[in-house]
């Protein structure tokens, strides 16, 4: 051995400081290499978790198309206002409309939209002042487009609304009874309320049909075209599957 420098062929003479040596290198290699699988397991956890953050991100932007519920119940109660003046002439301003909506999705925010409706109320016809009674019982089928913001859903719609319409007169001057049916319009927005599987909706929407004036048995009677559509204002509670 010369200086500070180590004679290998001195070493390998006395095994125990030979064994020390390699020992102490070996170690060091080993430390090494340890210390590179901590670091590229650390770097992939940190992959694997901004992976996980960015794809979960990725599923929060969609929502609620890929995450909602697809069909949607709707138990809704509003009130009528008939845009034919002659209508609320006869039969007052309006009044409780009730309606059963389901709506099921097609595509994302985009919903096929179905829904019954049952209005009926009294009036005094013209002239004469006696008891009238109408009921109007409108099936609905249209799309619907909702746009989520948080736990507010906006959503508006537009579809065709077939209306039947019976009418019971007591007067002698026009028919006691009489059934009309034909297809109409809607065009409807509102906003949803959601919590968990349950929301509240509150909602306004225009309807249109014209029933022509039609023919009667009375002679000398003449009858009068009337426009069964108008505004409805109101709200529904529902539950989404």
């Amino acid at each position: 051995m010369q200086g500070n420098f180590l004679d290998l062929g001195y070493l390998m003479n006395f095994s125990p400081y030979f064994l020390y040596y390699t020992i102490n290198r070996t170690g060091k290699i080993l430390l090494s290499i340890c210390l590179c699988l901590i670091g590229i397991h650390a770097f992939a956890y940190e992959v694997k978790q901004t992976n996980g953050y960015e794809k979960k991100q990725k599923n929060a932007s969609k929502e609620p198309y890929e995450v909602e519920q697809i069909i949607i119940t709707e138990a809704r109660f509003s009130y009528f206002y008939p845009s034919s003046h002659l209508f609320r002439e006869i039969y007052g301003n309006g009044g409780i409309n009730y309606e059963l909506f389901i709506a099921a999705r097609v595509w994302k925010g985009l919903n096929v939209w179905v829904a019954a409706d049952y209005f009926d109320e009294t009036g005094r016809s013209l002239g004469a002042k006696q008891s009238t009674h109408i009921q109007i019982i409108p099936s609905t089928l249209g799309l619907q487009y909702i746009y989520p913001i948080y736990f507010f859903r906006l959503h508006g719609g537009v579809g065709m609304k077939y209306f039947y319409a019976h009418t019971t007169n007591h007067s002698s001057y026009v028919d006691h009874e009489i059934n009309q049916n034909g297809p109409g319009f809607i065009a409807e927005i509102g906003g949803m309320f959601c919590y968990e599987h349950f929301l509240v909706d509150l909602f306004t929407n225009y309807s249109n049909k014209n029933f022509p004036s039609g023919s009667t048995n009375k002679s000398g009677v003449e009858t009068n075209s009337l426009q069964v559509g108008g505004w409805n204002f109101g709200g529904g509670v529902g539950y989404e599957f």
